[in-house]
């Protein structure tokens, strides 16, 4: 079976050493998109303030194969409203 890689680029880069054996590539896009939630759930404050995680899906050959980008953009000017509950603005929770 082909091994797979999932690259995380955040603030830096973090190339994944180990990888993952799957069947085929499209199996292993799902793997990187399913990846890049888990990484999300543990650290949601990695694409705060603009920034973008990426997850890049690789194949033993080092050939890129699929890039998941998740960034957050905000309205403009939605952090400086007030809510209706007396000025305290909420956020939505995982």
């Amino acid at each position: 079976m082909p091994r797979y890689f999932f690259n995380v680029v955040d603030h830096g880069r973090e190339n994944d050493e180990e990888g993952m054996e799957l069947p085929d590539a499209a199996t292993a896009r799902i793997a990187g998109i399913s990846y890049a939630g888990c990484v999300l759930h543990n650290e949601p404050d990695l694409v705060i303030d603009g920034e973008a995680l990426r997850v890049e899906v690789v194949d033993d050959a080092g050939q890129l194969l699929s890039t998941i980008v998740t960034r957050v953009v905000d309205a403009p000017g939605a952090w400086n409203r007030q809510s209706r509950d007396g000025g305290q603005t909420h956020h939505p929770g995982p």
